[in-house]
């Protein structure tokens, strides 16, 4: 399979505020929407984190909240982390990120295997007292739920 960057599916998102900082938390209604229907939540990616979280495994005893650095090229390294998270260990992952319906990851890692929920206007991220210049999308990756006919279809499109 070809690298997202080679095969055209490069994020088009900048960072969304002025001062170009890619370091934007996620609002709290969203976290305490998905605790409630999820339970506690992993966060592998903190604010100012130092630590490169794509090389660490999620958890297996609850659900892992992604709301990954919006910089060109870091979306589509997030989401085929969390669909190889889910597909090779049943990890339960939810992915707040751009609709970028254009982009190869989104065919790829998430079209065909997760529950998307679209978000109704524009989410303020970080405490901003402006909404974002682009809608929002929730990816779900239901845990468990792959069958081995579906896993041995997703193993030829990798």
């Amino acid at each position: 399979m070809q690298d997202d960057l080679e095969s055209g599916g490069e994020d088009p998102v900048k960072p969304i505020q002025a001062d170009s900082s890619p370091d934007w938390s996620t609002p709290p209604e969203i976290i305490e929407a998905y605790t409630e229907e999820f339970g506690p939540l992993h966060d592998p990616c903190p604010l100012h984190s130092e630590t490169d979280n794509l090389e660490e495994p999620f958890p297996m005893d609850r659900a892992t909240f992604v709301n990954p650095p919006y910089t060109r090229g870091q979306i589509g390294l997030w989401v085929r982390k969390c669909f190889s998270e889910w597909h090779s260990r049943g990890s339960t992952v939810i992915l707040l990120i751009p609709p970028y319906t254009d982009t190869a990851y989104f065919w790829e890692w998430i079209l065909p295997w997760c529950e998307i929920r679209f978000i109704r206007g524009r989410l303020k991220f970080g405490g901003s007292t402006t909404a974002a210049p682009f809608p929002s999308m929730i990816c779900i990756y239901h845990g468990s739920t792959l069958s081995e006919f579906d896993r041995r279809d997703s193993q030829n499109r990798i």
